[in-house]
């Protein structure tokens, strides 16, 4: 009898083991959706003036190392204020770093400009936020980057 006992109990603890393992499934990676994503953004972030796409040969100037097939999206103002939205697509997984370093690299270029011409912009430059997430890195230099962070953060589909 007292075997037999011993023996259940000793079957309950191996199943307790192992039942909460048989859930366990490899995590998905999360997928996002670039084009809502920079929706989102325009109509949630508040930007000094209203941010329009500058189209694909201009983007193109302003980050003119990115690996092979990558894209980008520029959404500028005026000029006068440094605020900006820029969707960078990955062409593979393995451009991540590539892509980074020309993002950090952007962002270095705006505030050597604007340091020169419109100083009083750099402070908002220094606080840019630079997202990755998917197969994108998404600049965006607001006053409002903490509103932006939040919305990408909790942007999983």
């Amino acid at each position: 009898m007292k075997s037999r006992f011993l023996r259940c109990v000793c079957l309950l603890l191996i199943a307790a083991m192992i039942l909460p393992l048989w859930g366990c499934t490899p995590a998905e990676p999360v997928s996002y959706d670039g084009a809502a994503l920079v929706s989102s953004l325009l109509a949630q972030v508040q930007f000094a003036e209203s941010l329009e796409n500058v189209g694909d040969a201009t983007a193109a100037l302003y980050f003119p190392d990115l690996p092979e097939g990558s894209k980008v999206q520029l959404y500028l103002g005026s000029g006068y204020y440094a605020d900006e939205l820029v969707l960078l697509t990955l062409a593979k997984a393995s451009d991540a770093a590539a892509v980074k370093a020309a993002a950090q690299a952007h962002v270095a270029q705006q505030r050597s400009q604007f340091g020169n011409y419109i100083p009083e912009e750099v402070g908002k430059i220094d606080k840019a936020l630079i997202w990755e997430g998917g197969n994108y890195i998404i600049i965006c230099i607001s006053d409002r980057v903490a509103d932006a962070k939040l919305i990408l953060d909790n942007a999983h589909l």
